[in-house]
């Protein structure tokens, strides 16, 4: 939540500093705004996910088998970035592209299960 915050109001910092621009700047600055906070949303709630199942791998599985099961836990993280921010690589922003939303939101719902299915028995200490 914090770095659509952050983007957000970068853009509106530089669609303030855009007003004095000289005029053959052509790029208008909320250009590409709402993919690139959707898509920051997205990633940022499957890293957030993704990091509460290890703490919970780690809690219940204990060191080594908990190692062994990072690949697993950190997947939809993974991917959700690969999905959304390989569009940023071919250059056409944030999000730009259908498939890139079709491989990312998803991972959202399986980053949620994965995390359900290591908190639902968890020990309260």
């Amino acid at each position: 939540m914090a770095s659509v915050l952050v983007t957000a109001l970068v853009r509106v910092i530089a669609g303030l500093a855009w007003a004095g621009m000289p005029a053959g700047y052509d790029v208008p600055p909320f250009e590409g705004a709402l993919p690139a906070a959707a898509s920051l949303a997205v990633l940022g709630t499957t890293a957030f996910l993704s990091g509460l199942a290890v703490n919970l791998v780690y809690r219940r599985l204990g060191g080594w088998a908990g190692t062994l099961a990072l690949p697993f836990v950190l997947a939809p993280s993974l991917v959700a970035h690969w999905g959304l921010l390989d569009d940023v690589e071919a250059g056409s922003g944030f999000g730009a592209t259908a498939w890139g939303w079709w491989v990312a939101l998803p991972c959202i719902a399986v980053a949620a299960l994965i995390t359900h299915l290591l908190l639902r028995r968890l020990p309260i200490d």
